[in-house]
């Protein structure tokens, strides 16, 4: 299941990014190599790659950027670097505010529950529920971090 949401979201993020990759004529190395390293677990690639992308390339494409730091937000949770990965995803939000397509607030909510600060994990996964009342992974997020 872990892997299948992992493809499923590596999918989305190359169709919604490619676009804006393209209009900056980038070169997709580092998404690729990013993406890459991210299945692989090899999370410092991952945030190496992603992090040169967001600074050398995606400056001027705020909704790139946000779906990159998202994933680097990924990376960095993994790594166990919450503080790093609440940085991105508070970013990400900031930037793309009321994605339908990526739930940043459910991302956020389950950083909060990986750092064991149950107060604001539920704060994030209710108002995630109002915000995405049919996804029902906001609901299991829920339930993990009470169980």
């Amino acid at each position: 299941m872990k892997v299948l949401s992992s493809i499923i979201g590596l999918i989305a993020l190359l169709i919604l990014v490619s676009p804006s990759l393209n209009a900056a004529e980038n070169k997709p190395g580092d998404l690729e190599k990013g993406l890459d390293a991210f299945v692989s677990k090899k999370f410092a690639v991952a945030v190496h790659h992603f992090t040169k992308l967001i600074d050398e390339e995606l400056k001027s494409h705020p909704e790139s950027k946000a779906f990159v730091l998202f994933y680097r937000s990924r990376a960095y949770t993994m790594q166990q670097r919450f503080k790093m990965a609440l940085r991105d995803i508070n970013e990400a939000m900031r930037l793309s505010p009321k994605n339908p397509k990526l739930p940043y607030i459910y991302f956020r909510a389950i950083i909060q529950m990986k750092k064991n600060d149950i107060n604001a994990a539920s704060s994030d996964f209710d108002q995630a529920i109002k915000e995405y009342p049919h996804n029902f992974m906001v609901f299991v997020g829920r339930a993990e971090l009470f169980a």
